[in-house]
């Protein structure tokens, strides 16, 4: 048994002895593919001037340049004279514009969304209840939905179907679930917050209303950027249909800008710009997601109609001494102008101050009705920027409705924002294959820990098969970081690890892991939890503890392939009595604490102490350890594995890991038990 401490990943490895090997062949190959970019295009107007529309009919630029080359699929389903004069009682044809029937050719897929932290009490009551009467509507002849809801927790309720039963019940079960009343909507009320300000400016007290302003602003402007950034994620669910594809997102307060009218009291020199943490972010980020899906965001406020009064300004509070809350309609026009900006970004429509439900669905169905389909291919155009659309038609009385800005995603993120939609909802996802996830740590800097994070999937039974895995990182309620990639193996049998390096700031963290193998259309989730310590909250704090073994496998970071490599186990695999084992931990120390002791021990079947480490931490905060156990020197079993921290006698810290190993088919059994070291 040897110990040695290692500071970084690469010479982590290399202690090892599992450092990765050179590549060789083994059977792997990384494959992109090309695929054409679609634009959903609403013709209106008189029947038969948007009836047949071709391709010499448009002329399209994206991103300032003129799209030469296109093909038109005419997805416009009009109805016949005999149809006009059964509508009119005459024998002749309307002369006023003519939309498509209700009914569409092409099949729509709708995604209904509730943002229940952006929902006043009110709006959710009444957001549910167009629910009700929107999918009767819009879920007919072929038509399919899915229900999410996003409040304490986001959750898909139930999957993709073309029952208008099945989501009617999904909608009941949103109504019922109360982890879907957020308690800052509910007990939070912004009314009250803005009381307080208002209250502090009416007795004189400036600085202190402008210091309780600036801290509501920021608050809502980080929960706003968690729920936008769930609602992008969720978008990712209608990757894979074919358009026409809707979403409708149900929100009352929901600002690009969030928070900002906190400060509009004291006017425009208090104006802040976006921080790069703002909802201003998350918010073109939802509507990046939704032009390179081709999804139409239609967004309703469900609240009814809001009063509004005219602002004042700090000034005008203080002279009169009776500042209110009703001043302040910034909000408002905050938010409508918001929902309003999204919807038109991506072709959709704003339905504000109540708009009814049989208005939202001829309105919804109107749009979907008369559709061309626009096909290019997006060879020079930049990916993963925002790409103004300019399309005119040569026919009179014609007019287009199509999304103002388009983004062309990089295959890598076209894949991460499907797999990431999962994340969004892993609870929906029935694993059909093991996906196991682990967190290896590599060091400590800048007040964040490091990690190597991997996702592993067994050998597929197929001659051919093709892995989308990725993962995302949710610490303190939001996504800090995610990662996807493709791996496409061309043997039998070969098992998959994908790697990424994540930074972990301390406290709680969710890692959720989702695998998609393409040949089978299979689909697979895992939740790994856990705690990063926060060095300065105690003496000595221990971190997360991995166990590696080497195996041969398909192994995938950063685009680069090799063919062998360190792998944890994950919290409920078992490992192999033949191979090497190595125990990774990171330990930190609290101020004052330069000089530890580390202790460690082996406790099962067989078992095993390994040497006192003495710990010399003169300007780092945390060390890595590591404790190397030969192969075939553990019997099969379970096993735990102790740390402990002291200074003399005193103990600080203790943490352990357990896992199991056992003898594989065919393998030698270990000869002996482990040797305590001396």
């Amino acid at each position: 048994m040897t110990v040695r401490i290692a500071p970084a990943t690469a010479a982590l490895l290399a202690a090892l002895g599992l450092a990765a090997q050179e590549p060789r062949d083994s059977g792997l190959v990384e494959e992109t593919g090309r695929r054409l970019i679609q634009l959903d295009v609403t013709a209106s107007g008189p029947r038969e001037a948007i009836a047949g529309l071709l391709a010499a009919d448009f002329e399209l630029a994206v991103g300032g340049r003129a799209i030469e080359r296109f093909t038109v699929d005419d997805l416009c389903d009009l109805p016949g004279p005999a149809a006009d004069r059964e509508a009119t009682g005459s024998g002749e044809t309307p002369r006023a514009a003519v939309r498509a029937p209700v009914a569409p050719r092409a099949v729509a897929t709708y995604l209904f969304y509730f943002d229940q932290s952006q929902l006043t009490l009110g709006g959710r009551q009444q957001a549910l209840a167009l629910a009700r009467e929107l999918i009767p509507k819009l879920i007919v002849d072929g038509n399919r939905g899915i229900v999410i809801s996003a409040g304490r927790e986001v959750r898909a309720y139930g999957t993709m179907t073309d029952d208008p039963s099945a989501l009617l019940r999904a909608v009941e079960e949103v109504a019922r679930d109360r982890s879907q009343w957020d308690p800052q909507t509910v007990f939070g009320d912004e009314e009250t917050r803005i009381e307080e300000v208002v209250g502090r400016l009416n007795r004189g007290e400036l600085d202190a209303a402008r210091s309780l302003a600036a801290h509501y602003q920021s608050q809502e402007s980080w929960h706003t950027d968690r729920t936008l950034r769930l609602f992008s994620l969720a978008l990712g669910r209608l990757a894979d249909v074919n358009p026409p594809k809707a979403a409708l997102y149900f929100a009352d307060t929901m600002r690009s800008n969030a928070g900002d009218h906190y400060l509009s009291f004291f006017g425009a020199h208090d104006a802040r710009p976006p921080s790069p943490f703002a909802a201003h972010h998350s918010f073109q980020r939802v509507i990046e997601e939704a032009s390179s899906l081709e999804i139409r965001l239609y967004t309703v406020q469900a609240q009814g109609l809001v009063a509004s009064s005219s602002r004042t300004t700090v000034t005008d509070s203080v002279r009169a001494g009776n500042a209110s809350a009703s001043y302040n309609s910034q909000r408002i026009r905050d938010a409508q102008d918001s929902l309003v900006g999204l919807a038109q970004e991506t072709g959709g429509e704003a339905f504000l101050n109540g708009v009814p439900a049989a208005k939202i669905a001829g309105k919804i169905r109107d749009d979907l009705s008369c559709l061309y389909l626009i096909s290019f291919d997006p060879e020079g155009l930049p990916q993963n920027q925002h790409l103004p659309v300019s399309l005119r038609t040569g026919r009179k009385k014609v007019a287009l409705q199509v999304k103002g800005v388009l983004v062309i995603q990089s295959d890598e993120r076209r894949r991460s924002s499907r797999l990431l939609a999962a994340f969004a909802t892993p609870d929906s996802v029935t694993s059909e294959v093991p996906l196991a996830g682990s967190i290896i740590p590599t060091g400590f800097a800048d007040g964040k820990f490091t990690a190597l994070v991997q996702i592993a999937v067994p050998g597929a039974p197929l001659s051919a098969a093709v892995w989308d895995l990725g993962m995302s990182l949710v610490s303190r309620g939001r996504v800090r970081e995610d990662a996807a990639g493709r791996v496409s193996v061309t043997r039998a049998g070969v098992p998959v690890v994908f790697e990424a390096q994540m930074s972990f700031g301390p406290g709680p963290f969710e890692l959720i892991s989702v695998a998609h193998e393409a040949t089978a259309d299979t689909v697979s989730t895992t939740r790994v939890e856990g705690e990063w310590p926060d060095p300065a909250a105690a003496a000595a704090t221990i971190g997360p503890i991995a166990v590696l073994q080497p195996v041969e496998a398909a192994f995938s970071r950063e685009g680069q392939i090799r063919s062998s490599g360190s792998r944890a186990l994950g919290p409920h695999e078992v490992g192999a009595t033949d191979r090497p084992t190595a125990l990774v931990g990171i330990v930190c120390r609290g101020a004052g604490h330069k000089a530890l002791r580390l202790e460690r021990e082996l406790a099962g079947d067989s078992a095993a102490d390994f040497p006192s480490l003495a710990l010399e931490l003169e300007d780092e905060p945390c060390a890595l350890f590591v404790d190397q156990i030969p192969a075939r020197t553990m019997s099969e079993g379970a096993f735990r594995y102790e740390v402990r921290v002291l200074t003399g006698d005193a103990e600080l810290a203790a943490a352990r890991r357990e896992f199991q190993v056992a003898v594989p088919a065919g393998a030698v059994p270990a000869g002996a038990a482990p040797r305590r070291a001396p």
